[in-house]
């Protein structure tokens, strides 16, 4: 028992140490979209729903139960004198078998295969959303840190130049003015990473909540990740094949194809379902067959007023159809091209702007220490090369989203 324990506390210790070692170990996109899938409880309430509608089809498959009909007659209750001469009992076993027509339950059968479709579907699309959702939050978090590295080393160059200035000052060389000058700038600066900062903990949060984390994701956990190209081709061609595979467009063509079998279904439950009848009689002490077939008179009721609801539901689903056809093949184009637009100015945002930038400022701060610069002019300096570089990394993260959720629109994987 001993013995047990120990190897009991010894297993639990190794566990523990391993959980902690995971603790803080870097997280990269793909492996947070793939634990978002694997622990999400939106994915498994759709999963919960496909193996209903399976449930669902395969109940509609079953044939109608059998009935057994045992009765007995001619049970004497009363005794003595009072009987009667005749005491024979009658004894009746019927056996009914329901024969549905008119192809109700291959309608049925279609109906149920049409409702897994659409959960099927379903699932895909939360796969797809929740995707969707933690490269929203994942960039979010990971475009503040980088923003607030750059508004960091802008603070910290500032900061220098504010130094220079107090001893100008001191020294009688600069104007008052002037070091507040500055100090307005790294004032500005200090609000600026005040909002970042607040903009990387309000996307992290939601992260790790998304992720089902006990603590937070910090700074260091987030990975830097490659350049990702869009998919290659015409536009037009690329809109059509994802449009053809979107979860939403399978749903709808689900949903009107289990329109267009519940209209069949409604017009085939005009015809009666006829019960056979097959079974064993008793009577006067003498054994009989007894056979026949039950038919319902359909002369009330018609079916008309189903007929007529699954019909308006057919016109309005294949409408529904036609629109989110046309819309989403709109926002496809405009996604794709958004994504080669956004792909090919990142590849030369560092030249066109970064680069300008920082030779207008490195000479503005030459300038500076040769006592030559305009405060003014320095700051704009300064502030256009920070403005530059946040420029240029909204711009590869722009371009970085739209590649992949074109990637996801185009190959139809919704996990990494």
């Amino acid at each position: 028992m001993i013995c047990v324990f120990g190897i009991l506390l010894l297993a639990g210790s190794a566990a523990a140490q391993a959980l902690s070692s995971q603790e803080g170990a870097p997280l990269s996109l793909p492996e947070a979209i793939e634990r978002v899938h694997s622990h999400s409880p939106a994915r498994g309430a759709a999963q919960a729903r496909e193996q209903a509608a399976a449930g669902a089809l395969f109940q509609a498959t079953r044939l109608p139960n059998p009935s057994l009909d045992l009765r007995q007659e001619n049970l004497n209750l009363n005794s003595g004198r009072h009987a009667p001469v005749d005491q024979t009992v009658d004894v009746f076993a019927v056996f009914s078998q329901p024969l549905e027509t008119g192809g109700k339950r291959a309608t049925r059968t279609a109906i149920a295969t049409a409702d897994v479709e659409i959960a099927r579907a379903i699932l895909r699309d939360t796969e797809r959303k929740l995707t969707l959702e933690t490269l929203r939050f994942y960039l979010a978090a990971l475009r503040a840190s980088r923003v607030g590295r750059v508004l960091a080393d802008n603070r910290r160059d500032l900061q220098t130049l504010v130094d220079t200035m107090i001893r100008r000052v001191q020294e009688g060389y600069a104007a008052e003015a002037d070091l507040l000058k500055f100090r307005t700038e790294v004032a500005r600066l200090e609000t600026e990473l005040t909002r970042v900062h607040l903009e990387f903990t309000r996307n992290v949060v939601a992260l790790s909540a998304l992720l089902l984390m006990p603590e937070s994701l910090s700074e260091a956990q987030l990975v830097e990740y490659a350049p990702l190209d869009p998919p290659t081709g015409r536009i037009e061609e690329l809109a059509q094949t994802a449009v053809n595979q979107q979860p939403t467009i399978l749903i709808a063509r689900a949903r009107l194809e289990r329109a267009r079998r519940a209209v069949e279904l409604e017009r085939a439950r005009r015809l009666p379902d006829v019960a056979f009848a097959l079974g064993y009689k008793r009577t006067a002490g003498e054994d009989t067959v007894v056979t026949g077939f039950i038919v319902p008179l359909p002369i009330y009721d018609q079916n008309r007023g189903n007929i007529e609801r699954t019909l308006a539901e057919e016109r309005a689903t294949a409408l529904e159809l036609e629109t989110v056809t046309r819309q989403l093949t709109a926002e496809t184009i405009a996604l794709l091209t958004t994504a080669q637009q956004l792909v090919e100015r990142a590849r030369d945002s560092d030249t066109a702007l970064l680069q300008p930038a920082e030779i207008v400022r490195n000479a503005a701060r030459s300038a500076f220490r040769e006592g030559a610069a305009n405060i003014l002019q320095l700051i704009d300096a300064e502030r256009v090369y920070t403005d530059a570089r946040r420029t240029v990394l909204d711009l590869k993260f722009d371009a970085y989203a739209a590649a992949f959720e074109a990637r996801l629109v185009v190959d139809g994987k919704e996990r990494p």
